[in-house]
This record gives structure tokens, sequence and C-alpha cells, in this order.
């Protein structure tokens, strides 16, 4: 299937995670797998999965023209349906 991953809303800070989070412990308990959203958008960008973020929603962050991890596909808001018309799966996170 021709899936592509589309980050809106607050997800688009994923598009420029660099580090994975630090451990997380509560009392004598430690998390020893944090998350690592920026090395999982790596990853899904080397396996050839398209991974887009929606410009309307970076630049209501004040995120607009930053850098985003390279690979990263930027989209306007008013161009979603073309995206969605193009493939079989969009995973919006």
């Amino acid at each position: 299937a021709d899936i592509r991953v589309l980050l809106t809303g607050n997800a688009v800070f994923y598009a420029f995670v660099q580090t994975a989070a630090p451990a997380l412990t509560f009392g004598a308990w430690t998390q020893t797998h944090p998350a690592d959203v920026g090395g999982d958008i790596r990853l899904l960008l080397n396996d050839g999965v398209e991974v887009t973020v929606v410009e309307d929603d970076l630049a209501e962050r004040g995120l607009a023209g930053k850098p985003c991890i390279e690979g990263i596909k930027r989209v306007a808001r008013s161009d979603l349906a073309a995206l969605y018309d193009s493939v079989d799966q969009v995973w919006q996170w």
C-alpha cells in the first residue's frame, strides 16, 4: 500500500525532534526504552514512507521556516484533500 504519515496540530513538533526522550522514573521503576519519535520518523523516511507536515499548523505554532528533520515534506492545509486522494492510507498523528 502507498502509505504516508501526516503530522498535524501539536504533532507538528515531532518534525523537529532530534533526540530520544529522557528515561522516565517513578519511585524504583524506570522506563528503560523511552520514546524516540525523531528516530522513528527517520526510520520511516529511510524505509521510503513519506512523512508530511501541515505548513499552516507550523505557522500557528511559530515554526514556519524552521528546518525540519531532513526528508519531511510540507503541505498547505488547502492541499490536504489532494494528498488524501493520492494514496491508499494516511496515518495522521
